[in-house]
């Protein structure tokens, strides 16, 4: 799968529950009010390329498999909202495998993480937290 494959892949699967707030890359302010949405929410970003990270499965320097790295960034008010919205995106992501055309994808595997961090340089200060997922497919 492609990155923007891995990624939107990502995004089906957290959109499906309307019980995620979940965005794009960004976090949209309010035209009126010139706020951010409510917490707590999750960020998806995925990688830049197009064509995704790519692994050699052959002596002859073949590159079939696709490797997307997609990070979801869990942002809330306290604590306990990002440990929250975080299980909520595990059990949404963790082992499912994503439907993308013309590839065969195998299930998401989380990566790494980092732990729920106040973040001062906003105001007023959030607490957040971070997953990164592997997203893999080789073509169907």
């Amino acid at each position: 799968m492609s990155s923007p494959d891995a990624t939107a892949a990502v995004l089906a699967l957290l959109t499906a529950d309307a019980n995620v707030k979940v965005y794009d890359g960004e976090v949209p302010v309010d035209p009126a009010t010139g706020r951010l949405p409510a917490r707590p929410y999750v960020v998806v970003y995925g990688p830049p390329d197009g064509d995704g990270a790519r692994s050699l499965d052959s002596l002859a320097g073949g590159s079939n498999r696709a490797d997307g790295v997609v990070t979801t960034t869990y942002v809330g008010d306290s604590a306990e909202a990002v440990r929250i919205v975080a299980k909520r995106v595990r059990g949404l992501l963790l082992d499912r495998t994503p439907a993308v055309t013309g590839r065969t994808s195998f299930p998401i595997r989380h990566d790494s993480g980092q732990n729920v961090t106040r973040d001062d340089d906003v105001q007023p200060p959030v607490l957040f937290a971070v997953d990164r997922w592997l997203c893999q497919s080789v073509p169907a």
